[in-house]
């Protein structure tokens, strides 16, 4: 038997007007699609709000690249990971540290996953710990990764980005949380959950839950070789 939870949970401030990042305000004056009214053909800009998360993306990549919008969100000290995808490359800033960041799959860093990399610039952006060709995580866990899959899960142009703990995004009829706890980050807070397992002494390879599907699938083999 196992129990976990989907994600974690971060704390959000009491005071409405720091706690909570605006982003039709902090994207002004570019012109944001309106819930009720869907894309208009001058609209620039489409939000898609996930609480302590944003995919921002743009309409008119041409007129409105993506460098631009990952610059007026770095803004906002409030803003701690800011990243988009230019060919194999990833880029990421953040509006509370200084430096860039780049990174792209295989290369000659392996992180604790056993995953491969090539990275080029500031670590700290992410809180990376680079040891010779090893690398591991601090505040921002499989950091490279989950980046990586986010900006190649589908189509689209736009830049992903993520407040710090204390805060999250608001837009249009988006709920809020001021003063109570909020997630879709990639910090810690959001991330780190309780994982309860009772009746067997294996474990996954990693603990991730995207190592929980095979390490789920084995444990059930096993079982039933047991009862047969």
């Amino acid at each position: 038997m196992d129990s976990y939870g989907d994600n974690g949970q971060a704390t959000v401030g009491e005071n409405k007007e720091q706690a909570l990042v605006d982003l039709r305000r902090l994207l002004e004056p570019w012109k944001i699609t309106k819930l009720r009214k869907g894309v208009q053909p001058d609209d620039q800009i489409v939000l898609g709000m996930n609480l302590r998360s944003c995919f921002v993306y743009s309409l008119h990549p041409d007129v409105l690249p993506l460098d631009e919008i990952a610059k007026k969100l770095q803004s906002d000290a409030r803003i701690e990971v800011i990243a988009w995808k230019e060919q194999e490359w990833i880029h990421v800033i953040s509006g509370d540290k200084q430096g860039t960041l780049r990174f792209k799959e295989n290369g000659n860093v392996k992180d604790v996953y056993e995953q491969m990399w090539t990275i080029e610039g500031d670590t700290t952006v992410l809180d990376l710990n680079v040891n010779g060709s090893n690398l591991s995580f601090g505040e921002y866990p499989d950091a490279l990764k989950r980046l990586h899959s986010c900006l190649h899960s589908h189509d689209g142009d736009f830049v992903v980005c993520a407040t710090k703990p204390g805060h999250e995004f608001i837009g249009e009829s988006t709920p809020h949380h001021e003063n109570g706890a909020s997630h879709g980050g990639f910090h810690n807070d959001d991330s780190l959950i309780p994982l309860l397992v009772a009746g067997t002494e294996s474990q996954p390879p990693f603990l991730r839950i995207v190592d929980l599907k095979t390490w789920i699938l084995q444990l059930t083999r096993e079982l039933k070789e047991r009862s047969e």
